[in-house]
């Protein structure tokens, strides 16, 4: 009886887990299978070309992983064969997955990112050219960003040597080596602040820096091939060997922990990234609160008009007008790329076990960008016929522009003017490139548009976003009929508005069943009292007749 009853829990936990699996994974588009399909002849293409000997990539949104394989051999023996669960050292991608390990820290109450590092590692030294103890001056943010003014290599186990063992490399930082600038001053990428991130954490938590990572972040992400432990990380048979090519072997990295020290597979990657890109949540839980997920997203001391860089650990970039964030991974004989854009949920990770080619970054962008420029033109589609008309400015009297149909896309068809109301600057016809989320570029500008389907005017607009210029669509080709209202005839006819003793003629007429004033398509408010799309009022009320407060009377 007892032994029926291992038998069918043990099944219970076989179906569970396999329920878990399918919850997690998520389901590709058609139109993202056939990136697929094309990326993977490159993938293969661009190993052979660069001499990489194996790939793992996996595909990923915020409810799970789209799409992961692995390509080519753990060593150029041909040893194993590549799978989205093969382990590589992920190099620098170390320092963002820290940085998290520190944000987890932060929301447990264990560490604050404004206080002296110095509170944490009282035995730490610094030098500077202007001889006063800059560690007091230092904080986590700044290690984080690397602004603190580390070189980047500690004086033991760096990037020419990594023989040394962690003890000894982290004493040769705490001794005391010279800062390149006064912290919180300039930036300069550095291994040697994120090993001091790693330290806190020890230090803190009282418990190795290796023991706290794998309970606080692979625990709750399933990470569970991933570690900072390089023994264990070596005992692994099928793990991903580096190249080198100008090395008779290999080294490895037994010093640095911190910032180049992660072993990982794609497979776990991916649920780092889904990680992110849900705003901190895995699995149904909130590992990390969303504030410390978009905290990590911004620029800690950026210099003036500064938008991008390095954040908390990670790189916040501009490509094509999409902001994403990445961290790559570099030496040893291992290159990874870790990219994700958290607008259009999406992210891929790439992890290689080949060095100095950019395969891995070029293959990221590729899958990424091919299956944005998809989505752009399935949105463009939809807006295509919304957005055909013309549209008026706020000013009081003229149609601003049309949008049009051209061959690739929309257009701008009329006057463009400047920051100033009326003050048109060019007419002709300006292609828009449609870059997401509703928003195209005007190259004639340099000025991004934002298209908006609802307004407080209750119209749709068009806003130029630099100076909040807005022009409101008016009437187009695919608009419904009007009501066509028969109290309204009798508001059609001429009107004269004074000017200077010569009257400004307007002209009240019924088209496709709507009101207009000359070209204003008029939208009533109660009878008698319209207003254009741009929020003009026309009241037309027995013996009380204006346009935009002005009185006109009927010829």
């Amino acid at each position: 009886m007892g032994f029926k009853r291992n038998v069918d829990m043990k099944r219970m936990l076989i179906f569970t887990c396999f329920l878990a699996s399918m919850v997690s994974a998520a389901p590709m588009t058609p139109r993202e299978k056939t990136v697929v399909k094309q990326i993977k002849p490159t993938i293969v293409r661009l190993m052979k070309q660069n001499h990489v000997p194996g790939l793992a990539i996996a595909l990923v949104n915020n409810k799970g992983v789209l799409w992961s394989d692995g390509f080519g051999y753990t060593d150029l023996k041909h040893s194993y064969k590549i799978t989205p669960s093969t382990i590589f050292s992920v190099q620098s991608q170390s320092k963002m997955v820290t940085a998290t390990g520190v944000m987890l820290a932060v929301q447990q109450g264990k560490l604050n990112l404004e206080r002296p590092i110095s509170e944490y590692l009282p035995d730490l030294k610094a030098y500077t050219r202007n001889n006063y103890h800059p560690v007091a001056q230092m904080n986590l943010k700044q290690l984080m960003s690397h602004t603190a003014g580390f070189t980047h290599d500690a004086p033991i186990g760096n990037n020419n040597d990594a023989r040394a063992s962690y003890a000894s490399h982290v004493k040769s930082i705490l001794k005391g080596t010279w800062l390149k600038f006064n912290p919180g001053t300039d930036y300069s990428y550095s291994n040697v602040g994120v090993e001091l991130e790693g330290l806190i954490l020890q230090r803190v938590s009282k418990r190795t820096f290796i023991d706290y990572m794998r309970e606080h972040l692979f625990k709750p992400l399933q990470m569970n091939d991933s570690t900072y432990d390089v023994a264990r990380a070596l005992k692994n048979k099928k793990r991903a060997i580096g190249t080198v090519t100008d090395l008779a072997k290999t080294p490895v990295n037994y010093s640095m922990l911190a910032p180049a020290g992660l072993y990982s597979t794609a497979k776990d990657m991916a649920h780092y990234i889904q990680f992110q890109l849900d705003n901190g949540r895995y699995g149904g839980r909130q590992i990390l609160d969303k504030r410390y997920i978009k905290l990590m997203q911004q620029i800690p001391y950026p210099k003036q008009g500064q938008r991008f860089g390095t954040a908390f650990g990670i790189w916040r970039g501009l490509r094509h007008h999409d902001i994403y964030y990445a961290h790559l991974g570099r030496g040893f004989g291992f290159s990874s790329t870790s990219l994700w854009y958290p607008a259009y949920n999406l992210g891929v990770t790439v992890l290689t076990n080949g060095y100095g080619s950019n395969t891995d970054l070029m293959i990221a962008n590729d899958i990424l960008e091919k299956i944005i420029a998809t989505r752009k033109k399935d949105e463009l589609k939809k807006l295509e016929p919304k957005m055909l008309g013309n549209y008026i400015s706020n000013n009081f009297s003229t149609i601003s522009f049309s949008i049009i149909n051209v061959k690739n896309g929309l257009a701008i068809s009329g006057g463009i003017n400047s920051g100033v109301e009326g003050n048109i600057i060019k007419q002709g016809t300006f292609p828009l490139k449609y870059i997401g989320h509703h928003e195209f570029y005007n190259n004639d500008e340099h000025r991004v548009y934002r298209y908006n389907e609802q307004s407080v005017m209750g119209v749709p607009t068009l806003t130029r976003v630099l100076d909040g210029a807005t022009y409101y669509f008016n009437d187009g080709p695919n608009d419904k009929p009007g009501p066509a209202r028969k109290a309204w005839g009798k508001y059609v006819g001429t009107y004269s508005l004074p000017s200077y003793g010569k009257p400004w003629k307007l002209t009240i007429t019924i088209k496709h069943g709507y009101l207009y004033l000359d070209q204003f398509r008029m939208h009533e408010y109660k009878p008698g009292i319209f207003f254009a799309a741009n929020g003009n009022p026309l009241v037309l009320l027995p013996g009380k007749a204006s346009w935009n407060n002005i009185s006109i009377h009927k010829d």
